[in-house]
């Protein structure tokens, strides 16, 4: 079975200001030459829950029997009356509910023709900041800070911070998250992520290696990766593509992304054959 997989499509940066159709979608989506009889999407795909439900339900009609995804940090962000970031989950969980092609994978494992998908969003816990010699930083010029605190510099440097819906302590969601892949990790063969389990210095982009903000890029996944059955993990956020075997598992990055300095903005799907 052919299976595409991309992530971080953030289609409201491309087609915000069009009206979500057939021909928009196809514009849009089109052009990523869909192979696959199923679409794997590593989260951040709208800020906008009506047009992420909208977009992923065209996307499947147009080209897929069922498309799997996982929430990224911008399915999180508010612009609505929500309280916290859990309205915001069961928001977008109650406008898919009618739509059976539409798999959120939130701590889920589901079992398409003998294949298990399990996915949840996961969170970065900060574990990168280890590699970083903060002898090196200047804190009170580079954020008007008197000394390290990593919390601070997420509220003072993150888009997290202030359009998630009182959310205050970056590891906030990470437990919750971690929680739900404790669930699944050991019986799935491919897990989906939006944040990368791969914390090392290896696997970060130069312009990103030695920034105290790769702290909210990554988890530290080691367990997971070393106890999990999945043969391959797809995952998002770092937009930068990746592809890496390790123990026995295929780690599959392949981001749509937006056009930013440091980044590559992808226009291809990718394929796992299974």
């Amino acid at each position: 079975m052919i299976i595409d997989y991309i992530s971080d499509l953030h289609e409201d940066r491309d087609i915000f200001n069009l009206e979500i159709t057939e021909k928009s979608i196809s514009d849009f989506f089109g052009i990523l030459k869909p192979k696959g009889e199923i679409l794997i999407v590593g989260g951040d795909i709208s800020d906008s829950n009506e047009r992420l439900v909208k977009t992923l339900n065209l996307i499947q009609k147009l080209y897929y029997k069922k498309v799997f995804f996982v929430l990224g940090n911008h399915e999180l962000y508010s612009f609505s009356n929500f309280s916290n970031y859990k309205e915001v989950v069961n928001d977008i969980k109650n406008r898919i509910s009618n739509f059976e092609n539409l798999i959120l994978l939130d701590g889920d494992i589901f079992d398409y023709k003998g294949i298990k998908i399990g996915g949840t969003m996961m969170w970065y816990d900060g574990s990168y900041s280890k590699f970083i010699d903060k002898n090196k930083i200047n804190f009170e010029e580079e954020f008007g800070i008197k000394k390290y605190d990593l919390n601070k510099i997420w509220e003072l440097s993150m888009p997290d911070y202030g359009n998630i819906p009182n959310y205050l302590n970056f590891k906030e969601i990470f437990f919750e998250e971690k929680n739900k892949l404790k669930e699944i990790y050991k019986d799935v063969d491919i897990l989906v992520t939006h944040i990368s389990p791969l914390c090392a210095k290896k696997y970060v982009i130069p312009f990103f290696k030695d920034n105290i903000l790769s702290s909210f890029f990554y988890f530290d996944g080691k367990d997971f990766i070393k106890n999990t059955s999945a043969k391959h993990w797809i995952f998002g956020h770092i937009h930068s593509e990746l592809e890496v075997s390790m123990k026995n598992i295929e780690f599959h990055c392949n981001p749509y992304g937006v056009k930013r300095k440091g980044f590559i903005h992808n226009k291809k799907l990718k394929q796992i054959d299974i």
